[in-house]
């Protein structure tokens, strides 16, 4: 059984690229835990990340980056540290940054 109470930085990584329209990405499905985030481009809109199975940003809203968030590695990494029951997805912003996620099961 996965430990979902507390994870350093997460076993698996996604990256989501910075884009000039708004979408979502489907980054995990079934429960787990959101554990960081570090921006690789800034950009000038947000970054939000939703429990949800379905694709879409309209489950329980989770961790939100800000628009023009610090880049990380080697700079600030996010710490979320949130768990999920459905599915993670993010929820990217016309002109959102580019972004690596960390998660586990």
């Amino acid at each position: 059984m996965p430990d979902l109470l507390w994870s350093n930085g997460g076993k698996y990584a996604s990256n989501i690229a910075s884009s000039t329209q708004s979408s979502n990405v489907q980054i995990a499905t079934g429960p787990g835990r959101l554990c960081k985030v570090a921006v690789l481009v800034s950009n000038s809109a947000a970054i939000s990340f939703y429990d949800s199975a379905g694709g879409t940003a309209a489950g329980t809203l989770l961790f939100s980056l800000p628009a023009n968030a610090s880049i990380g590695l080697g700079g600030v990494t996010y710490d979320a540290q949130v768990p999920f029951a459905l599915g993670l997805v993010g929820a990217q912003s016309s002109n959102g940054p580019a972004v690596i996620v960390g998660y586990t099961f």
